[in-house]
Parts: structure tokens; C-alpha cells; sequence
């Protein structure tokens, strides 16, 4: 009896640990500043495991096990993140589920047209085109506004 309770005892300590260290401990970066990109509809143990295929994370059980505890599998935000110095599994995890990524401004100038609108949306390499092949109006479509022309919306 005493030797099965010296081993929960044992077991139950080395996964306090194991849990602190995910918590208190910066894992080392690949380089600095370190970027990731988290593509839309990725779950967390492929995030994970992308993490692990990248140096960041040095094996994908806790990341995943931590964030199903919390309710974070779901909650994780699509976008570009970039680190410059070194974080804990428990940030970086924290980081994603708020979106708290990289952010760009796009400065659009009264009386732009709409067709100005989209060439420069167009050539911003941060933003991903969804509407390149669509015309103004299916764009307008995708919006809620059937049937209205673009101009004077932006």
C-alpha cells in the first residue's frame, strides 16, 4: 500500500512539473524575431504539431492537452504572428486564442473609387485575396448589399 501511494505521489508531482514548466519555461525560437502563420480552420494539434515541425515547441501533447483543458481547441485565431523573444507554451497558446498576431494599416483616401479600392488592397502582400477573380458586384454580393453598386460605400 505504501509503495503504490509513493508512486501516485511520484506520478502526481512529475506531472505538476511537467504542467509548470509549460507555464513558467520560454521555449527557445528558431531565430528571432520568429514568425508563424496560422492558416484558417486549423485545429490545435495540428497547430501543434506544425509548431513541433518548426522548433518551436519540442513535442505537441501539452500544447494540445493545456489548451483542451482550457476550452481554447476552438478559439484559436487565424493570422500571422511573430515573436521576438522567447515565450512559454502557455503565451504563445494565449497569443492564439485572443488573435493578438501581427496587424497592418491600410490608409484609404477619401474619394478613392472602388476600383482604386481594390488595386490597392491588391497589393498588399499581408492580405489574402478572396475577391481578386469576383466582379464589383458579386463583391458587393458577398457583403449583403445584392444589387448595390460600390461606389460611395467605401
Amino acid at each position: 500500500m505504501r509503495r503504490l501511494l509513493w508512486v501516485l505521489v511520484s506520478g502526481l508531482s512529475g506531472l505538476i512539473v511537467w504542467l509548470a514548466l509549460f507555464f513558467i519555461r520560454p521555449l527557445p525560437l528558431p531565430h528571432t524575431p520568429y514568425a508563424f502563420e496560422l492558416s484558417n480552420g486549423l485545429g490545435l494539434r495540428a497547430v501543434a504539431q506544425q509548431l513541433v515541425q518548426k522548433g518551436v515547441l519540442t513535442e505537441p501533447w501539452t500544447f494540445t492537452w493545456v489548451g483542451r483543458i482550457l476550452g481554447e481547441q476552438s478559439h484559436l485565431k487565424a493570422g500571422s504572428y511573430e515573436w521576438t523573444q522567447p515565450l512559454t507554451g502557455w503565451q504563445i497558446l494565449r497569443q492564439m486564442a485572443r488573435g493578438e498576431g501581427d496587424a497592418w494599416q491600410v490608409q484609404i483616401i477619401e474619394g478613392t473609387t472602388f476600383a482604386q479600392l481594390r488595386t490597392l488592397l491588391a497589393q498588399q502582400p499581408n492580405l489574402r485575396q478572396d475577391s481578386a477573380g469576383l466582379s464589383d458586384i458579386a463583391v458587393m454580393a458577398h457583403l449583403g448589399a445584392v444589387g448595390q453598386r460600390p461606389e460611395g460605400w467605401f
